[in-house]
Order: C-alpha cells, then structure tokens, then sequence
C-alpha cells in the first residue's frame, strides 16, 4: 500500500480516480481509509491507497497529461449548461 495526499478542491472521487483511475474502486479507497464517499476533505490529508484495480493505461494517460483530478467546487448550474449545450441531456431532463 502506498499513500497520496489531498489538495485543495480533491473529494475522495477525484482521489479514486487519481491513485486507481477508475471510479468504481471509490468504496475500497473509503473502508480503508475509514471514510464515507461523501465526506469533505482538508488538503494534505494521508489517504492510503489499497493494493490493486489499477488502470494503468488511465493513470499512465493522466502522468503524462499530468493531471491531478480536483473537481469538489464545480459549479453545478455551470456543469449542467454544459452538457445540455454538448447535447449530451434533453432539456427539461432534471426539472
């Protein structure tokens, strides 16, 4: 096992993504390190990353591209403009 530190704006989701490259490990990133998914979390926090479920071709992308997800204070009406405008939702989806 090793371990990361929190930045500013870092949730455990952007943290899952950044030691595991996927989403879907964020409950054994959780139980090990006795946090809910929801929790906030303060920068310089030691989250331990459990052994396993990498995926490398997604963390070898982010090395390179050097990214480090932070994503905690996006703006929600912001986000949501964005994928209607991307044509990704139908208006009126989620009113």
């Amino acid at each position: 096992m090793n371990d990361v530190k929190t930045i500013n704006k870092q949730n455990l989701a952007d943290i899952t993504l950044q030691v595991k490259g996927e989403f879907e490990q964020i409950f054994e990133v959780a139980l090990e390190n006795k946090l809910s998914i929801t929790d906030s979390l303060n920068p310089g926090l030691r989250i331990i990353n459990p052994i396993g479920g990498e995926n490398i071709d997604i963390l070898s992308f982010y090395k390179i591209k050097n990214v480090i997800p932070a994503t905690n204070n996006i703006d929600a009406t912001y986000a949501r403009q964005q994928l209607f405008e991307d044509g990704l939702f139908q208006p009126g989806l989620f009113e």
